[in-house]
């Protein structure tokens, strides 16, 4: 479920207060690709939310592991929307180095990401060499080690995760029991 969406859309907007939503599950997946039978697939194909931030913002999201005419080389679609009082914010996995805007009542809009946000800080990545969907992952590498290295805790960490599961098992709920589901999530 839309789960790395959740977590990027609380790193920008802070925790997700309340939230409802759906999941089906479209293709059984019990078979092998050469054909033999495995335990079916657990995993969910399809997700929609709709979530309140503390902050006040509302967030979309919706995602498929189905959408075969997505495939981008394996990206899949991957768009993120967040929309608030000043305006509204679009990110494309496709397009990493591009961010969609639009405030004050305007058309979204195409912009580039400034340079300073193509890479983690202090990474030594070259945000021009590579497939921007793909490479921008090296940033993660490089915080992860550099976390361990410096013995100190990764950004994003743990409590991250917990938190963006928190709000994925109040989606299940809330499809479940047909209801809004306020997040209960204290990690102290």
């Amino acid at each position: 479920m839309t789960i790395h969406r959740i977590d990027f859309a609380q790193d920008l907007l802070g925790p997700i207060r309340t939230i409802c939503g759906a999941v089906a599950q479209f293709a059984p997946r019990d078979r092998t690709a050469d054909g033999r039978p495995c335990p079916p697939s657990e995993v969910d194909d399809w997700s929609s939310l709709i979530g309140f931030f503390e902050s006040g913002a509302v967030g979309v999201w919706e995602g498929s592991t189905l959408m075969k005419g997505h495939n981008n080389g394996g990206v899949g679609y991957e768009w993120a929307e967040v929309n608030c009082s000043e305006g509204s914010a679009a990110y494309q996995l496709t397009d990493p180095n591009n961010i969609i805007l639009s405030r004050d009542g305007r058309d979204l809009e195409k912009l580039p990401v400034p340079a300073e946000f193509l890479k983690a800080p202090g990474s030594p990545r070259d945000p021009s060499h590579g497939k921007p969907s793909t490479v921008f992952r090296y940033d993660l590498v490089y915080e992860l080690t550099s976390a361990i290295i410096e013995e100190r805790d990764a950004v994003p960490g743990f409590h991250d995760g917990a938190l963006a599961q928190a709000v994925a098992d109040s989606v299940l709920i809330s499809f479940d029991q047909r209801r809004w589901v306020d997040i209960q999530a204290d990690l102290g």
